[in-house]
């Protein structure tokens, strides 16, 4: 029987995922969506939202392009 596992991973590396697509972060994230499910609280998911548009904001401010929660 294969049973699927839960993980939980930290801000830190969902943001460093996000942001640079060859991180390590980015490889941890990818092997962790392979090998189970990623569990993820409504409150920390709104923090991760609010955090991904300030990020967003600072990194394409001069740009046409905005980010908007779900």
């Amino acid at each position: 029987m294969n049973r699927k596992q839960y993980l939980v991973l930290d801000t830190n590396i969902l943001v460093s995922a996000v942001l640079a697509k060859t991180s390590k972060a980015r490889q941890a994230l990818d092997k962790a969506q392979d090998i189970g499910k990623i569990l993820r609280l409504k409150q920390l998911y709104l923090n991760h939202i609010s955090l991904f548009n300030k990020i967003f904001m600072i990194k394409f401010r001069n740009t046409k392009y905005h980010l908007v929660s779900p």
